[in-house]
């Protein structure tokens, strides 16, 4: 088994039920095991395209799928909620991202690893950071990233999972 880490993110629609009901697919569907679920944040949208914020939260889990099986497996997910891959960073009612596999460099046209734009995304790092303080990105723990680009546009919701 393989150890993964995802990001997941929305901001159309309701999206902290989404969130939560991808959460729930994912525990019943059974391709992830060992799940562990960090808080939701909500976050300030990245890019230039005016937008709502987001509303992110960290998955790790195992998984015996290889890395394009699972990033098939999530973008099916994405479509059935309705994601459209219309404007680069722009609003979304779906957005899972694989950070990393098992420490792993993987580079295919489809799928870079780890997450090649994780280390500058403050929303990424603090879901990781609150599940595992020591987890490593390119060689640096993600406290360390997290010293370095500060948590600015990230706040932590309540009682969201």
């Amino acid at each position: 088994m393989k150890q993964v880490c995802l990001s997941l993110g929305a901001n159309i629609g309701d999206a902290k039920e989404t969130l939560r009901n991808v959460v729930t697919d994912l525990f019943v569907e059974e391709i992830l095991v060992d799940i562990q679920v960090s808080s939701m944040y909500e976050t300030v949208p990245i890019g230039e395209v005016s937008q709502p914020n987001f509303f992110n939260l960290t998955v790790f889990a195992k998984t015996n799928r290889e890395p394009l099986e699972l990033l098939d497996y999530l973008q099916s997910l994405e479509t059935r909620y309705g994601r459209e891959r219309t404007i680069h960073w722009g609003p979304r009612t779906l957005d899972i991202d694989i950070i990393d596999v098992d420490g792993q460099d993987f580079h295919h046209s489809r799928l870079t690893l780890p997450h090649p734009e994780a280390t500058k995304r403050a929303f990424v790092l603090v879901g990781i950071a609150e599940l595992s303080r020591q987890f490593r990105i390119q060689g640096k723990t993600v406290t360390s990233w997290l010293e370095e680009i500060g948590t600015s546009g990230v706040t932590k919701l309540q009682d969201e999972i």
